[in-house]
């Protein structure tokens, strides 16, 4: 019976009620219980000590944890059911007895780690980043429940998978944008012809390529930089509402004829947005061409 009911409280812990008042990041942060991947050398008394780890599980969360994430603490600490001649006749090494889970132990024993509320939802872990074994959709992200073994369950779905890529398409600059005036040249203004798509996809696996001017038939597109090759100026707008400007050369596009090139761009699947070949997130896109 006493077996029963330790198992009880260790597998079994209360359920705390959901509290709409609770942080978002409980006090210290959530850790995982102590585990260790050593052999206790002694079987009771708490005669000797090995070498533990836990692990934060609310650190991708923006919530950090306070604490060591390693320590030595005594093991085999159920009490010696007889005592230990080379202790002075008692039943523990250290410590004193106690009962713990309706066991006796040589404390004192560390307090099992809780939770002081549960929000309502739970503690979520955040979203892995997309991803396909196959290179392929679909594309599939995760998290878990990190509060669970605590007596607060987490609310929502553990996994989500699109058939589409994750990343947003890019959309092109418009022809009055001012966005980027600050760093293109002056003179230089976005080129947002009808007769251009805009971004077309591949969601399968997750590429954006658009089309751009490779002669000066239509406008005054390529120029002569200082080591004589021959570039067109390209512009972009980062999430966060700022531009940069990048020169294209032969060499970075796709030639689909005399006067047409393509430019393709890949998904960062961290981000959810396309990336240069700089590996820059963006989110418009236009080639500026002199007026």
């Amino acid at each position: 019976m006493l077996i029963f009911i330790f198992l009880i409280t260790i597998f079994c812990p209360a359920t705390i009620l959901a509290d709409t008042t609770c942080p978002t990041c409980p006090t210290g942060g959530i850790w995982s219980s102590w585990t260790s991947t050593e052999t206790c050398a002694t079987t009771c008394g708490a005669c000797s000590n090995i070498t533990r780890t836990r692990t934060c599980l609310s650190d991708a969360s923006t919530c950090p944890c306070v604490g060591a994430t390693t320590s030595t603490a005594p093991c085999g600490t159920v009490a010696c059911n007889f005592p230990r001649v080379s202790v002075n006749t008692t039943n523990c090494c250290t410590g004193s007895l106690m009962v713990y889970n309706n066991l006796y132990h040589c404390g004192p024993i560390d307090a099992a780690y809780s939770l002081s509320c549960c929000p309502t939802g739970g503690y979520w872990s955040e979203w892995t980043d997309y991803s396909s074994s196959t290179g392929q959709s679909p594309w599939t992200r995760t998290r878990k429940c990190i509060s669970s073994n605590y007596g607060c369950p987490c609310t929502g779905v553990s996994s989500e998978s699109k058939n589409v890529c994750p990343c947003t398409t890019p959309t092109l600059i418009a022809s009055a944008d001012t966005s980027c005036s600050s760093v293109v040249p002056a003179g230089y203004i976005p080129y947002n012809s009808d007769a251009r798509p805009g971004f077309n996809g591949r969601p399968s696996i997750c590429t954006a390529y658009t089309f751009i001017e490779s002669s000066n038939a239509l406008g005054s597109f390529l120029y002569m930089d200082s080591a004589n090759l021959v570039k067109s100026m390209t512009a972009y707008i980062k999430p966060d509402g700022t531009c940069f400007t990048s020169e294209v050369s032969p060499a970075d596009r796709i030639t689909m004829s005399g006067q047409i090139g393509r430019l393709t761009f890949t998904c960062n699947l961290k981000t959810g947005y396309f990336q240069t070949s700089e590996n820059v997130d963006f989110v418009k896109f236009a080639q500026f061409y002199k007026t």
